[in-house]
């Protein structure tokens, strides 16, 4: 199982993410470093142990604001050895040309339509599809929720309401959507708290976590981390 860090940006600052309540977020606090800056987190996460792959929530381009690129692709170029998953709010095949380097995220939450997201997937066959819940309810189209045959190779769970809540994963929404999902890659966020989440996710099947404040809490240690990665290293 992948363990993926995740940072999230806004204006061009990391802030600590609670709940997908994105009005309430505030500049990060980390003990794995004395910064807030993107650079800095991501040197952090890396000098602490040898993640494959960042996930970034471009959270201004999520919102139809501005965009962090520049940023984005500073630490494309500064840490090359990194695969970033990267979230900019992409709902068209135009969005396309606006969108910064990294893999490609589609969150369900801009309200995708079933074609259009085939047409991405025809143009990046190697998209993954976040799909996107806030408590009990999916953000985005109900025919793309219930009709798994739109669903690319890479499903992300998005549990928002769990993302740094302490509450641990929706493990029932998991259980229900990796059924539906087949063989396709299934990767969690949102609860991730310690050994024992990563344990139950890892019997369940999943491919990867995202995690972020159990990281930077340093609930999650060197030592889980190792158990984990290098059981299903991809």
């Amino acid at each position: 199982m992948e363990i993926i860090p995740v940072i999230d940006i806004h204006r061009g600052q990391v802030v600590h993410a609670i709940k997908g309540q994105r009005q309430n977020y505030l500049p990060l606090q980390t003990s794995l470093c004395k910064s807030n800056s993107p650079e800095d987190i991501v040197h952090a996460f890396i000098s602490s142990y040898p993640f494959k792959t960042i996930y970034i929530a471009d959270l201004d381009a999520i919102e139809g604001r501005t965009n962090n690129n520049k940023i984005i692709g500073q630490l494309h170029e500064s840490f090359q050895s990194l695969t970033f998953w990267v979230d900019q709010g992409l709902s068209s095949p135009t969005d396309l040309k606006n969108q910064c380097c990294g893999q490609h995220v589609i969150g369900s939450e801009t309200k995708i339509s079933p074609d259009t997201l085939n047409e991405i997937i025809t143009l990046i066959p190697d998209i993954i599809l976040s799909l996107d819940f806030q408590m009990d309810t999916f953000l985005g189209q109900e025919i793309l929720l219930q009709n798994n045959d739109l669903w690319p190779n890479r499903i992300i769970i998005m549990s928002l309401a769990h993302v740094g809540s302490n509450n641990g994963p929706d493990y029932k929404l998991i259980s229900n959507l990796k059924k539906m999902a087949g063989d396709r890659k299934i990767y969690v966020a949102g609860g991730v708290r310690h050994e024992a989440d990563l344990e139950l996710l890892d019997e369940m099947g999943v491919d990867g976590v995202l995690i972020a404040t159990a990281l930077h809490r340093q609930r999650i240690t060197n030592e889980t981390l190792n158990k984990f990665t290098q059981k299903n290293a991809p």
